[in-house]
């Protein structure tokens, strides 16, 4: 998986995304400045296309709260 960092608009957000070509998905991860990546702080997001076109955006475990850990956001249920 490939990904990578950037500061949010607010300097106190820490935004990850990881884009998974072969399957055509996109996560997005957001959390407070700092957080490491395996620490249970995070909102993901998983955006899914299908030629070319947004077919389904979902939350990790369907819960848009920071307790998500951005290293396991695979394994997550996305409903």
């Amino acid at each position: 998986m490939g990904g990578y960092t950037t500061g949010g608009s607010e300097p106190s957000n820490d935004i990850r995304i990881d884009y998974e070509g072969g399957a055509n998905i996109i996560y997005l991860g957001k959390a407070a400045a700092g957080a490491i990546t395996a620490s249970p702080n995070w909102q993901i997001q998983k955006f899914i296309y299908s030629n070319n076109n947004l077919t389904g955006i979902s939350y990790a475990d369907g819960v848009d709260i920071f307790i998500k850990v951005w290293d396991d956001r695979a394994s997550y249920a996305y409903p």
